[in-house]
């Protein structure tokens, strides 16, 4: 008899849009540094997000969330938000049809 199947013993996928996908591109593999998986346009591009795959959906229109849906669990501690220095991220400018 096959074992029950269970959904805690599967792996997870994670998606997130972006109307830009020339512009996620960039962003996912040079800047955050993941693994560009595949292109499958005109639908997403896939990423290997240490070992989680992370499929970047292309839409025609973001719709912000207005809370997270994408984050990581760091090795070792960010400077805090606003810290301008190596290694940190900044976001100067939040548009429509940006990437999240």
């Amino acid at each position: 008899m096959p074992d029950k199947f269970q959904l805690g013993e599967q792996h997870v996928i994670a998606f997130i849009a972006t109307a830009d996908p020339d512009r996620a591109k960039k962003f996912y593999r040079d800047t955050l540094g993941l693994r560009l998986v595949s292109e499958e346009l005109p639908f997403a591009l896939v990423f290997d997000a240490h070992g989680t795959m992370l499929r970047v959906t292309i839409v025609k229109k973001v719709k912000p969330a207005g809370h997270t849906v994408l984050g990581w669990s760091p090795i070792r501690a960010f400077p805090r938000h606003g810290t301008r220095r190596s290694g940190h991220l900044e976001f100067p400018e939040r548009r429509q049809g940006g990437l999240v």
